[in-house]
């Protein structure tokens, strides 16, 4: 599942927010002071990894206020290996689109970014980016990162890495994003998905609003069970949209009996529970009632976000796991259990 981010604001962008006043108007709104007019432009989407030479790198500022000039701040690359410094871009000059939006990154990124950097300029991780009040006079390389210096946003992101601790409270963060959490770090980015909430994994969208819809995927294994030697098998049905209420829970080729449908932000792979294996690590919620295959082989579970039962706690943005436990009498432990079933909802 996504993990959950807050963003980190410095002492001087608080007392900035007090004197915030930014209307979008199509043009960009230039500065009232040092550390004022930019205070909700924060970063949205970054993709350090990318297929073959890395030459599709890209950060992705945000301003939900639309055109906003960028004057007075500036975007600092941090090394992971050293904590500190190793690029500084500028802001001054530049502005966020009608739409909010601001990139920078490789010549092959579409749309070309606003400002360039050399292919492998962004460093895969554990490392970090943050926007910070300055100029890029105040980042010399090799400058180690802090809070102190008028931080208004930050992300300390990975390809599979172990935490950088030291990084993390630097920069005054708990969690470090993995590009890598879905398997597909060629083509995904860690990103705020919608556009200024919590950060999480997903498809690539420079410049554009991330892909709302939902996602389904199978992973871990099954084991064969009394009816069939594939075992059973999670599938699904409906949109995956939260506002649809449409997604059905699925699992075939299951004996003829009881069984209940559980979920879980947080995947486990090939753990022995039973004959079968347990694909989501505690803690877990039951999905009640309990389910029966009425003689169909095949058990059906309706989520209904509008009721009072477990699954209203699931948002739109997020990923929850699911799977099935089922009696198989006569079967070594007399239980069983599907394969895992990954969904990130759509709102």
């Amino acid at each position: 599942m996504r993990t959950h981010f807050s963003p980190s604001i410095g002492t001087s962008a608080l007392a900035a927010a007090a004197i915030l006043a930014t209307q979008a108007t199509g043009t960009a709104t230039p500065l009232q002071g040092t550390e004022a007019g930019p205070f909700q432009v924060q970063i949205n989407e970054v993709d350090a990894d990318t297929a073959g030479t890395d030459n599709l790198e890209f950060v992705e500022l945000w301003n939900p206020a639309g055109a906003q000039s960028l004057d007075g701040l500036v975007l600092v690359f941090f090394n992971g290996s050293s904590d500190t410094s190793y690029s500084a871009f500028d802001l001054d000059g530049f502005s966020t689109d009608a739409n909010g939006y601001f990139l920078l990154g490789n010549t092959a990124v579409v749309p070309t970014p606003s400002i360039i950097f050399n292919g492998n300029g962004l460093q895969n991780g554990a490392d970090a980016v943050a926007l910070y009040f300055g100029d890029d006079t105040d980042w010399p390389n090799g400058t180690p990162a802090a809070t102190s210096k008028a931080l208004m946003d930050a992300v300390v992101y990975d390809t599979n890495d172990g935490d950088d601790t030291g990084l993390l409270t630097a920069l005054g963060q708990t969690t470090q994003y993995n590009e890598d959490e879905n398997g597909n770090k060629d083509f995904d980015s860690i990103q705020r998905c919608p556009n200024g909430s919590d950060f999480g994994t997903r498809p690539a969208t420079p410049g554009a609003e991330c892909d709302l819809g939902a996602s389904f995927e199978s992973y871990c294994v099954s084991f064969p069970n009394s009816f069939s030697v594939n075992g059973a098998i999670m599938d699904h049905s409906g949109s995956g949209g939260i506002a649809d209420n449409d997604t059905v829970l699925i699992c075939n080729d299951v004996p003829n009996g009881f069984g209940i449908f559980y979920f879980g932000a947080n995947q486990t792979l090939d753990v022995p529970f039973g004959n079968g294996a347990m694909c989501v690590s505690s803690p877990i919620t039951r999905l009640n009632p309990a389910g029966s295959t009425g003689g169909t082989n095949q058990a059906t579970r309706v989520l209904d976000f509008t009721s009072a039962l477990n699954e209203s706690m699931i948002m739109g943005g997020e990923t929850w796991n699911f799977q099935y436990w089922y009696r198989d009498i006569g079967q070594g432990a007399d239980f069983n259990t599907s394969n895992g079933l990954s969904i990130t909802f759509a709102p």
